[in-house]
């Protein structure tokens, strides 16, 4: 399972990270942003919990590079309750896929935000659409 990339494909998370790895072994990450290392953050899927999930998707800004994109991934999926999560660093846009039982829209938010806690980095987030998660998701 996998939220929709920038051109509404699907990728799984492993193949997401790949391409952030992928793009960052070539250099094709932001020169500005050689000091900074951001290894992603690994979780295993509940399948059974997007029976009833949701899904926020958040128009971000802040990102400058890939590694940025893939730190608020990280501070999204770092919730307990969130299932999956995409970021897309060219649209400013990050979707996730969360058990509303155990998160909310606002704590998507709060996540972003925290994303950026190292002092160099700040981020901020602005839910654009709310969804079942089932509508979002395509295996």
């Amino acid at each position: 399972m996998a939220l929709f990339d920038s051109e509404l494909r699907w990728y799984t998370e492993g193949e997401k990270n790949q391409l952030l790895l992928g793009a960052q072994a070539k250099g094709e990450l932001a020169m500005q942003h050689d000091e900074c290392h951001v290894e992603p953050l690994e979780k295993p899927l509940d399948e059974a919990a997007l029976a009833t999930a949701m899904a926020a998707y958040l128009a971000v800004g802040g990102m400058g590079c890939p590694r940025c994109a893939l730190r608020v991934r990280n501070g999204l999926l770092s919730l307990e309750g969130v299932l999956l999560a995409d970021v897309f660093l060219g649209q400013g846009l990050a979707a996730a896929a969360y058990d509303p039982r155990q998160v909310t829209p606002d704590d998507l938010v709060a996540a972003v935000a925290g994303a950026g806690n190292d002092g160099r980095h700040r981020y901020w987030a602005e839910v654009v659409a709310v969804m079942p998660a089932r509508r979002a998701l395509v295996d």
